[in-house]
């Protein structure tokens, strides 16, 4: 028969034995959780680049796709105003249908992937030379595109400015 210390020790070994296994455990769901969340930003990254390709291949302004910009004191005056850029009437809010780099603005969508549903918002604004957003009417845009994932704590986020030039 076994002797109280026997016991004793036999159950201090199991006791040590299920710490060690939890925090085995513990470190292979953390690993799993970091990588889940790293091939998430990945795929992300990949969709942002893409939404971001498709506007920079699109003309820079409706309003002057056959006509030439005409400048007031180096500045535009025939751009399409910051407060009308987006979707115009009758086309829908989905990534394939922008015609135009404003097109974007103020757009949500969702895209497939691996890892679930991806929700991706867009806006374009005018930037100065600074790189500052600005209301006027100027010679460079910039999209902004973030993507957000469930298995993301916070969005990516991805910028590119496109210049009438």
């Amino acid at each position: 028969m076994i002797g109280s210390s026997e016991l004793l020790l036999t159950m201090g070994a199991l006791i040590i034995f299920g710490l060690y296994a939890m925090q085995a455990n513990r470190s292979m769901v953390t690993a799993d959780t970091w990588s889940i969340e790293n091939e998430t930003q990945l795929e992300a990254a990949k969709i942002a680049e893409a939404v971001i390709h498709q506007a920079a291949a699109l003309p820079f302004d409706r309003n002057v796709v056959n006509d030439p910009v005409q400048l007031n004191n180096g500045l535009p005056t025939n751009l399409t105003p910051a407060d009308s850029m987006g979707i115009v009437f009758g086309q829908q809010n989905q990534r394939p249908n922008a015609n135009f780099f404003d097109d974007f603005h103020d757009k949500e969508f969702t895209e497939e992937g691996i890892f679930g549903t991806y929700t991706v918002n867009t806006s374009v604004s005018y930037i100065n030379a600074l790189g500052e957003d600005v209301t006027s009417m100027q010679l460079r845009k910039r999209i902004t595109v973030e993507v957000m994932n469930q298995n993301l704590n916070t969005p990516i986020r991805m910028r590119f400015i496109k210049s009438y030039h």
